[in-house]
């Protein structure tokens, strides 16, 4: 009786391992534009060793063109990014380099900027580049860390003494 059962089960559990993800083509049978092409929402497109696809667009508060701004925002990018034998939805950040499974990813541009006094553009209207390299990339802007205060390395600043001070204040 217990072999008929596992017998009668064991058709379903190799057909679950079959079961392919819902909704998501093969790459081979998704055309993929060249490196360095403009892209649109969905459209695939060749980034060194993976296939970037942007998905959706999760921020643009980027300063308006024909503006002047305190802080030039951001543009950020939700993509899938597909490699040999493995998928992964990642956050893209223009300018800012990304290392998702040892290949580098980035963010190169995205189209059209903004303008003040008009509406924002349609997502329809958004064209993004993207650069990639079979290893990881370094971002273009470096974001000032908490230590950009402080002298460079090997700079030599003058600081008195406790001395110093004391002559000085003697006269």
């Amino acid at each position: 009786m217990k072999h008929a059962v596992f017998l009668s089960l064991a058709p379903l559990a190799l057909a679950g391992g079959c079961a392919t993800n819902a909704g998501t083509a093969p790459l081979a049978e998704t055309p993929v534009a060249a490196a360095a092409t403009p892209v649109a929402f969905g459209e695939p497109v060749k980034a060194g060793e993976v296939v970037v696809t942007p998905l959706s667009l999760v921020e643009d508060s980027r300063c308006p063109i024909n503006a002047r701004c305190v802080w030039a925002g951001r543009l950020i990018v939700n993509a899938r990014i597909d490699g040999a034998g493995w998928r992964e939805t990642v956050l893209l950040e223009l300018g800012e380099a990304r290392d998702v499974r040892g290949a580098g990813v980035m963010l190169a541009s995205g189209e059209p900027g903004r303008m003040a006094g008009e509406d924002e553009p349609l997502p329809a209207a958004y064209l993004f580049t993207f650069e990639g390299s079979s290893r990881p990339l370094r971002s273009r802007w470096r974001r000032k860390s908490r230590r950009s205060r402080f002298p460079a390395p090997g700079r030599i600043v003058h600081r008195p003494s406790a001395r110093a001070v004391l002559r000085a204040a003697r006269g």
